[in-house]
């Protein structure tokens, strides 16, 4: 940012300050002062750019890793929900043997409804998880993108 430019002096034999030769350094040095005022006004607007650009991000990674919390919580409750239904099939299916040793001919109908209620539980679980996969990709490249935004927020400063 250091410019040395030949700023012409006033000879020596001229004593005063009026003179045309003081008025040439006063214009040089106005001239100056306006370039680095330019250069000074682009680089704070740069800056307030990527300030802007950096809150953005980092209000969307805050709005990212509110839903990947969500869905993590909401996947806990799934596998809460899914051991639950594991112990009532084990129930069921023990239930189902006592039945069938007394009604042999309404066990399998019973066992075949409950293998098809636990299989659906299954796809909606693995949809789910996969859901959650998406969201915290999602998240790292915001993540990626707010440390790059900073670096350059940095660079510019």
């Amino acid at each position: 940012f250091f410019f040395f430019l030949m700023i012409r002096r006033p000879p020596r034999s001229t004593q005063s300050r009026s003179s045309a030769a003081s008025d040439v350094y006063k214009r040089q040095l106005y001239e100056l002062l306006a370039t680095r005022k330019g250069q000074v006004d682009a680089v704070l607007a740069e800056i307030s750019t990527l300030r802007t650009e950096n809150a953005a991000l980092h209000e969307e990674l805050s709005l990212l890793r509110g839903e990947v919390k969500a869905r993590r919580e909401a996947e806990a409750l799934l596998a809460a929900e899914n051991l639950e239904l594991s112990r009532a099939k084990d129930y069921y299916i023990a239930q189902n043997e006592r039945v069938t040793a007394e009604f042999g001919h309404k066990s399998k109908e019973f066992s075949d409804k409950l293998g098809e209620l636990f299989n659906l539980k299954q796809l909606y679980d693995k949809g789910l998880s996969e859901a959650v996969n998406v969201l915290e990709r999602t998240a790292e490249t915001a993540t990626r993108s707010a440390s790059n935004a900073k670096g350059r927020l940095e660079a510019a400063t």
